[in-house]
């Protein structure tokens, strides 16, 4: 049953689908039933706060469609993943995506974790780091790759993620877990390959904890002096290891055979990458001197003095959205 939460409602019918899209605010209400592929339905642009089922509980998101978007020809998909103690507005803000996605012609979804955090927002069941029980955010992850696929027209070799510190913690253990969803990932003050260990010589990733089946291309981006993941490592017991360790773990998971390359880009940014890798897969780590907690290019975290110093001289929308174009599932 579909309820309409305001009098802008405009109702698409497909079948036993019911897709809710209200202007304005908009609330898009999915059922659990959907006809295969949403090309050729009418299109409702802008921002839409969605809700899905997703292991048998409603789950939220905010969606992102370009005004360009006419629902006849397949585009992209970006999923997106905010930090802990966030939301998917707060993300969508920081990450500037809508603002990509309106130039590129993509879809957007920014996903919001399952747990709730403090003081305030929403934080990542991420396993073997979070807890011994909690929602399956992995499930809600495709779950939402599934969803649109349903209600869009989406290419589903170029379905995309990103996410932001502990949504990079999320993101980096679905593609451990779950391969093959994603043609590539952006990972913003969070790259990891698995869950932190030490077994008496310093922390390390537990290389049991990510054993894909697949290579994984990856565009990553850390500070260091990021005061949240210490770039060398350390900080809360889910971090531990440090960014060039999980670099460097990602390029023996890819099968990446060169040694990696590093190039300065800009003043005070180094890009290190990795090439010949399984797949076709690339890795490239963008290493931002003395920057901290945030998202390179994001105006955002000029609020927050805490997260450490923001850099200007990339921006990592961009960046990952020019990485991302040159891989396909």
């Amino acid at each position: 049953m579909f309820t309409c939460l305001s009098p802008l409602c405009r109702f698409a019918h497909s079948g036993k689908r019911i897709a809710v899209g209200i202007a304005f605010g908009a609330v898009l209400i999915l059922s659990d039933v959907a006809m295969a592929g949403g090309c050729g339905q009418a299109p409702v642009a802008g921002r839409l706060p969605i809700t899905f089922a997703s292991s048998g509980v409603e789950r939220s998101a905010l969606v992102y469609v370009p005004t360009g978007y006419k629902g006849t020809e397949k585009v992209p998909l970006i999923l997106d993943l905010h930090g802990s103690s966030s939301d998917p507005a707060e993300q969508m803000d920081r990450g500037m995506w809508e603002r990509t996605a309106e130039m590129n012609g993509f879809i957007v979804i920014e996903l919001q974790g399952g747990l709730t955090a403090q003081p305030s927002g929403w934080r990542w069941y991420v396993p073997g780091v979070t807890g011994a029980d909690g929602p399956d955010d992995e499930k809600y992850i495709s779950d939402a790759i599934d969803t649109m696929a349903s209600q869009y027209c989406i290419d589903d070799s170029r379905v995309y993620g990103s996410g932001y510190s502990g949504g990079a913690r999320m993101l980096s253990q679905y593609v451990c877990d779950v391969p093959g969803k994603l043609a590539a990932v952006g990972l913003v003050a969070g790259i990891r390959a698995g869950v932190p260990k030490d077994d008496g010589n310093g922390p390390e990733a537990d290389p049991t904890t990510c054993m894909p089946k697949k290579s994984v291309p990856i565009v990553a981006f850390s500070g260091t002096a990021d005061p949240v993941n210490p770039f060398d490592g350390g900080g809360a017991p889910y971090w531990k290891y440090g960014a060039q360790a999980a670099e460097r773990r990602w390029a023996k998971l890819d099968g990446c055979v060169n040694k990696p390359k590093t190039t300065r880009v800009s003043a005070s940014i180094d890009r290190v990458s990795y090439g010949a890798c399984a797949g076709g897969s690339t890795i490239e780590h963008y290493i931002v001197m003395n920057g901290g907690h945030v998202w390179p290019g994001s105006s955002s975290y000029l609020r927050q003095p805490k997260l450490g110093k923001v850099t200007f001289e990339l921006n990592a929308t961009d960046t990952m959205w020019t990485f991302f174009q040159k891989h396909k599932n």
